[in-house]
């Protein structure tokens, strides 16, 4: 009779521990890259630029505007705290480009072989990208995806998102 009660009480901290929380990265993907990342240092100030493209493929969704206000106010704290300045005549421009796509998720495995159908999936895209003002020079691309399940595109994991993309970027040295 105990054995059934421990394999329960088991099985409820696997499946607690399986369940996605803000603080998990689940099925979040983050990259970045670039070759000259080191020179954005020798950069004081920055601002973003004017309009926020979507990623190639996406198109915006209603909440967009809110979610993009959040995220310059996360890539600001970012940098405030890296030592950059906002100035309305930057060294340095920032752009985000925010979006949702659909992708088609093929069953895999056991679903697969018992034929089951194929389904549509949201992915929210996220690309940050900062290039030098003087020259037009691309120093930093950095990139999240995110699946949405179904569900809106949530801001704490977004902030999570741009946290992420905007660690490689050192401080300022000047």
């Amino acid at each position: 009779m105990r054995l059934p009660r421990i394999v329960c009480v088991v099985l409820v901290f696997v499946l607690a521990a399986c369940a996605p929380s803000k603080d998990r990265v689940g099925t979040m993907q983050v990259t970045t890259h670039s070759a000259v990342i080191s020179s954005v240092s020798g950069h004081k100030t920055y601002a973003f630029e004017a309009t926020a493209p979507t990623p190639d493929g996406t198109v915006q969704w209603a909440d967009a505007p809110q979610t993009l206000a959040i995220i310059r106010e996360r890539i600001e704290g970012e940098m405030r705290a890296r030592g950059y300045v906002l100035d309305p005549d930057p060294e340095l421009l920032v752009r985000i480009s925010l979006g949702v796509k659909k992708v088609l998720e093929e069953p895999k495995g056991m679903a697969a072989q018992h034929g089951a159908p194929s389904m549509t999936n949201d992915v929210t895209e996220l690309h940050i990208d900062v290039f030098d003002r003087s020259n037009g020079g691309h120093l930093f691309h950095g990139s999240a995806s995110d699946e949405l399940h179904h569900r809106e595109p949530d801001p704490d994991r977004i902030a999570k998102q741009v946290r992420l993309i905007m660690e490689p970027v050192p401080p300022t040295s000047r």
